[in-house]
Formats: C-alpha cells, structure tokens, sequence
C-alpha cells in the first residue's frame, strides 16, 4: 500500500468505512490513468480541499490569514458568524457522496474556529466522504473528545520545529501549545483507535536541517511526516527560503535514505529530490512534470468559490452557493484548465497537492 500522503485517504477510508483499501486505491489509479490517455469520459473529483473559515488564531509568518497578515475584516477573530453555514456544508457534502468524492480536507484559516466543526466532520462521516482535519492544533485540547466522537480518523497539524525559537519564529505562536495539541491527537487515537496523523512542516533556512530531528520523533510516536517547500510569492524581503546548497541537498538526501530505511515519511521520493531544485535553482517544477490535479481535485475557498488549483493564474469556475460541483466540473473552462496544467503550461508550484501525481505514476 503506497505511503503517499494521498495514498493514505484510502487507508483511513477503511478505518472508519471498512472499505477495501488496495482495491479502491488500484480502480482509482486505472480510471485517472485512462482518463488522461483518452479512454474514458471525465470521471468526477474524487478529493476536496476545502477552506471551511478565514478566521485564525495562529500567525504564521508566511499565511495571509494569520493576525500578523491580515489585510482585511474578513479574517477578523471577532466575526460573529461564520461565512459558510452548516446547510450549506450538508448540501455540498451530499453532492460529493452522490458524484463519489473519496475525501474533503477542510482547512482554513483554522477550520477548529468553525462553530460547526464536529457536525460537519460528523455527516461528512454519515455520507461516506472522509473528513480530513488540517490544523494548527491549538485548539486540539479543548476539541479532541468531540472530535472523536465525531469519527474522525485523519488529521493534519502544521508543524514546522521542535525548537521553541524557530517554531515562534514560522508559526507565531508557542511550541509548548502546539505540542499540548498533538498530544490530545493522541490522546483521541487511544481512546478511539486507529487513525492516521500527520505533522506537516514547512521548509525554510531556519529548519531544514532539522527535518530528520522531526522524522525521529514521528517514528517515536507512529505519526507520518510530510514536508512542504516554502514558496515566497510577494515582493517582500525573502527572509525564509533556504539559500544555502550544501545544507539543503545534504538534509534532503538524509530524509529520502530515512524514507527508503522505512520512516514514517509520507512525502514521496519523487516530490524530496525536487526540492533541491526548487529552493536552490528556482525551478519551479521537474521537467516534463504532468500536474494530474485537474483530473482528481477540485479547491473550494471561504466564500464557496471553487478553483481548480490554488495558482492565481486561475480564476474562479464558479460557487457553490448557485453552482453545482457537477457543473464547475464539467465545464469547458475547468476542462480547459485541466489540459493547461496536464501540459505545463501553468504558473507551476510544488505544494502538497502535487503529491496526488505521485500516486498516480507510482508502479
């Protein structure tokens, strides 16, 4: 079974729904693989990712939604009512079980904010679509319980350092906080079995060479590690991206020969090797990279505007508010975007989501 982040939807899908893992993980790959080549219609997205609120109360140094980055009364902490509604949460998380949709990761902003949070985790579970939490944490303490109870089996905390210092410095907030929310993430996994956990981290100068550091601690407590590269996308000084080649090569060859000793690393090989390229070299993407999003993914904003990637040369397709999933992507304006992105002919990134290509290339 692939230990790709995306490759472990399907292992949580038969924690919580018994279904069969291999199974519809291979039928997911053939239909991708044979939509791509032309050799069947447009199948439906199969993953979500869904920005439930803006709202947050951590302050990342490189989030536009972080109080540090505010530009605007939308991400404001003393909003009284969230943007998005519980209807309309049931109504979208009922199209996507009637179209097949695997999974919807709602993130934020801190999705933990949202006062329906459970709820929504919860009929996200009565409707077969796995409900995958990424998080800051910091609420985790207070929320864990419920969010058990809940049926929760897949959650995702930012993470980027194990040293009070870097960690203040990334994250804007304190270590001690964010550690008390992973250990009530495994507080839940005790108390209501099996799940998947992820710390996710994102790699600037200040941590890259620590990246092992956290790969031994996340084999010391059976969670799975995924590292992202920081992308600088403003004009600002670039205080954060790694500058230094040595290092990086030296620390990204460290984690792929911990992934290969079997590390709980769920970052593929392919995604590691190009981060050397990436931070040091600029580029962007490897070469003749096929970006299979377009084909699996759809991205849903705080206002229900759906987007097929979070690249700004993309606008919206449509909202959720009048739209239907089945229309945004079905159109021939997401069929156009699709053929921009399988071709390269897009901006170009490396995020977490190009990690559903992994899978789909994996032998």
């Amino acid at each position: 079974m692939s230990d790709n982040i995306f490759g472990h939807i399907f292992k949580a899908r038969s924690l919580a729904y018994k279904t069969d893992e291999y199974g519809e993980l291979q039928e997911f790959k053939k239909r991708v693989k044979q939509e791509i080549d032309g050799l069947n219609e447009c199948i439906d997205p199969k993953f979500i990712m869904f920005k439930v609120t803006n709202k947050c109360n951590s302050g990342c140094v490189y989030c536009g939604y972080s109080a540090k980055n505010r530009h605007s009364s939308d991400n404001c902490m003393s909003e009284e009512k969230d943007k998005i509604q519980f209807e309309d949460f049931k109504r979208i998380i009922d199209e996507a079980s009637e179209m097949g949709v695997y999974s919807i990761a709602y993130n934020g902003g801190e999705p933990l904010l949202h006062n329906d949070i459970e709820k929504i985790i919860a009929y996200s579970n009565e409707k077969k679509v796995l409900p995958i939490l990424m998080t800051n944490g910091l609420l985790l303490p207070q929320k864990w319980d419920s969010l058990g109870a809940a049926g929760l089996k897949y959650i995702m905390i930012s993470f980027d350092s194990l040293d009070p210092d870097v960690f203040k410095l990334q994250r804007g907030v304190s270590l001690q906080k964010t550690m008390e929310g992973i250990n009530a993430t495994l507080k839940m996994r005790e108390k209501y079995g099996d799940m998947v956990i992820h710390i996710t981290a994102i790699i600037t100068k200040h941590n890259i060479e620590e990246m092992c550091v956290l790969a031994d601690y996340c084999k010391q407590n059976n969670i799975w590690l995924e590292v992202c590269t920081y992308h600088h996308m403003t004009a600002d000084d670039d205080v954060l991206s790694v500058d230094n080649e040595v290092i990086c090569r030296e620390a990204v060859g460290q984690l792929v020969a911990y992934k290969e000793q079997g590390y709980p690393i769920s970052t593929s090989i392919e995604y590691l090797k190009h981060i050397s390229d990436f931070c040091i070299n600029k580029k962007k993407k490897p070469d003749n990279y096929n970006c299979v999003v377009g084909y699996t993914t759809l991205q849903v904003d705080g206002y229900l505007n759906a987007r097929p990637c979070w690249d700004t040369s993309f606008s919206i397709l449509g909202n959720l508010k009048t739209n239907s999933i089945k229309e945004i992507w079905s159109s021939a304006q997401m069929d156009d975007y699709r053929k921009k992105m399988i071709e390269g002919r897009c901006d170009g990134c490396w995020n977490m989501c190009n990690e559903v290509t992994a899978l789909i290339n994996e032998g």
